[in-house]
């Protein structure tokens, strides 16, 4: 899809309330990112002495590790597209619903 040019658009007190949500979803994302790495660094550096580092290193599953951060992008995407969706349902501006159809689409860089 070609994202849209949309002048002059006034956004409703729905549509503010969802951009707002939508931004919470992605900071939430992020953060869980993060988390999951610097949890993941904890268990293996903080408080351990070498054998224990060893067996951290050892028993840390890497690979499950960066399969379940690449997958939260995913499901960000999904929850904005799911936030867009309904919002587009609930605001009868045209400007409105195709804003909201092009961030339902995968406009606007999310």
């Amino acid at each position: 899809m070609e994202c849209p040019d949309i002048d002059n658009l006034k956004f409703s007190q729905i549509s503010l309330e969802a951009i707002e949500e939508i931004r919470q979803k992605r900071e939430l994302g992020d953060l869980l990112i993060k988390t999951i790495g610097y949890g993941t660094w904890a268990n293996i550096f903080v408080g351990n002495g070498m054998m224990e580092m060893t067996i951290s290193l050892n028993s840390t599953d890497f690979e499950g590790m960066a399969k379940t951060m690449a997958k939260i992008p995913a499901i960000t995407r999904s929850v904005i597209q799911r936030i867009a969706d309904m919002t587009y349902l609930n605001v009868s501006d045209y400007k409105e619903k195709q804003f909201w159809s092009a961030i339902s689409s995968g406009c606007f860089g999310y």
